[in-house]
């Protein structure tokens, strides 16, 4: 790959039969591996352009079905545009491209100024000297048999009451450089975050937790990644089940 040079190849996911063809001109010779559970590597493309094109190559899970929920996601937008009350909001979903190599391989492109919720919380209670698994601490410290499950109720509520719970509203006002960007991304996050679960739920969409969960840094917007769980397949699994949607 590090000697593939000017390809007559386009940049995976940028063809647009309206616009010129952008082809690959090199290929980094260093590939990042990001630290996560399938380990997956962060490539870069250099295109005929001069722009560089950022793609995870992920391996050991199947991209097609979050391919066509990409393909979905861009059906609701077309929807969302030609709705007026949708359309004055700028409600639309976030879409990245997906292009899958193999039946367990393929490349998801880079979506540029985001973090994880994870990451933004654990970056904020750091400054602020706060255990990052303080509500799992608590939740242990008060119930030690997590089989008792008449508990969860009482554990849950009691875990609410010993935190704030307010890390997001922080750090969307800490980052915000005055109070009306802080509206608008404001905004955003809550039109992005609704439309998404409106969505979710239609897809039966599960396995919703702060790490597939990202921020958009610049506009606020809520974008989903990993749609490995959809059609309700998290709440009839045999480990943990979800009895309810996390969207």
């Amino acid at each position: 790959l590090v000697k593939a040079r000017d390809l007559e190849l386009a940049v995976p996911g940028t063809y647009d039969p309206s616009a010129a063809l952008v082809t690959i001109s090199s290929i980094s010779n260093t590939l990042q591996v990001i630290n996560s559970k399938q380990r997956p590597r962060k490539v870069v493309m250099k295109g005929s352009d001069g722009k560089d094109y950022i793609f995870l190559l992920k391996g050991h899970e199947d991209p097609r079905q979050d391919e066509r929920v990409m393909q979905l996601f861009g059906l609701v937008n077309t929807l969302l545009l030609h709705q007026g009350d949708t359309s004055r909001r700028n409600l639309t979903i976030q879409r990245y491209s997906i292009i899958a190599l193999s039946q367990n391989s393929g490349l998801i492109g880079w979506v540029p100024n985001c973090d994880t919720l994870h990451s933004l919380i654990r970056d904020y209670r750091e400054k602020k000297g706060i255990l990052l698994s303080m509500e799992h601490k608590i939740m242990q410290n008060f119930a030690h048999d997590l089989d008792q499950m008449t508990l969860l109720q009482k554990v849950f509520h009691h875990a609410l009451e010993m935190t704030s719970g307010n890390d997001l509203q922080q750090i969307l006002w800490l980052k915000s450089p005055n109070s009306e960007i802080w509206f608008d991304r404001r905004t955003n996050y809550t039109r992005s975050m609704a439309c998404m679960s409106m969505v979710g739920y239609i897809l039966g969409l599960g396995d919703r937790h702060p790490s597939n969960l990202m921020l958009d840094r610049i506009s606020g917007k809520i974008v989903h990644i990993d749609f490995g769980d959809c059609f309700e397949v998290a709440m009839t699994r045999e480990k943990f089940p979800e009895k309810f949607h996390f969207d």
